[in-house]
């Protein structure tokens, strides 16, 4: 999906929780707060060097792989209490198939995640360990390397006709009435329930996650910036279509891919501020979204 979870924990400043573990002040695990959750890991570049001429043709640069790493000092009031801090280090820090939710809290700053799978996990043992604690070290490779923030949703309401704030005719000449006052008004005057704002303070792209529950029995639109997403079949009522705008893939509850169901597909990103609208016989249609920063 487009997003991870969210925290398990409430997490607070320089606690850092990986798979719903958390680490820091608190807890069994002390992380020195020298850390590198800021950096910019590296860059790819397009740039191709001019054969006749000094330097190089410029194109465009995208983050690479993320490596953020960590100290950690594992500590026990017992032996007891030591060797399950341990153990619990060693199952959290384990290879994995898929990136696991990596949450940060720097002082000042909003909880800020990223999918993470482990990359190096140290645990060395020496003469402290009798004194029960034991100076470890983490690192993480983050395949998506964009930070986001706690995912916020817009829920809207269906609209059968695509509320534009304007009304035809102007002038009804049978019953001598003009259109009431504001039928050409644009903003306010042309909210509905099925329509809302999207935002993303970040410095990348946000993609939307629309999960519209039934029941609908027609088609329906998300419209972002005015740009269209139609799913062509009718969703019944308990049931959800969630369309994830970053893969450009659509599923029904439980998984079931509903893809081909899409008839047109211009999935918009939001860089800033976007407008969203739900053109739909019925249900409701959830959308999510969060800042995004490389």
């Amino acid at each position: 999906m487009g997003y991870i979870t969210g925290p398990v924990n409430s997490v607070v400043d320089y606690q850092v929780e990986f798979n719903g573990v958390l680490l820091g002040p608190g807890t069994a695990y002390d992380i020195p707060p020298v850390w590198n959750f800021l950096d910019l890991g590296g860059l790819k570049t397009m740039d191709q060097p001019r054969v006749w001429a000094d330097g190089s043709w410029s194109g465009p640069d995208f983050a690479d792989v993320l490596l953020p790493q960590m100290s950690i000092e594992v500590k026990g009031a017992s032996a007891v209490l030591f060797a399950a801090a341990v153990a619990l280090l060693r199952q959290t820090f384990t290879p994995a198939a898929v990136p696991a939710p990596l949450w940060v809290k720097l002082p000042g700053m909003p909880a800020m995640g990223i999918g993470a799978k482990t990359n190096r996990r140290s645990i060395p043992v020496d003469l402290t360990w009798n004194g029960n604690f034991s100076a470890a070290a983490v690192q993480w490779r983050c395949p998506d390397p964009v930070w986001q923030s706690v995912t916020r949703s817009v829920v809207l309401a269906a609209s059968v006709t695509a509320v534009s704030g304007m009304v035809f005719p102007l002038h009804n000449w049978a019953a001598g009435t003009y259109a009431p006052p504001g039928a050409l008004d644009y903003g306010s005057a042309a909210v509905s329930p099925s329509s809302g704002v999207l935002t993303n303070a970040g410095n990348a792209a946000a993609w939307p996650l629309v999960q519209v529950t039934g029941p609908t029995t027609l088609p329906f639109t998300v419209y972002v910036d005015g740009n269209p997403v139609t799913y062509s079949q009718a969703v019944p009522a308990g049931q959800t279509v969630t369309i994830d705008y970053k893969t450009g893939r659509a599923t029904l509850t439980g998984g079931v891919d509903r893809t081909a169901s899409l008839t047109s597909r211009l999935f918009s990103a939001v860089t800033s501020t976007s407008a969203v609208l739900y053109n739909a016989d019925g249900g409701s249609c959830t959308v999510t979204i969060a800042d995004i920063s490389r």
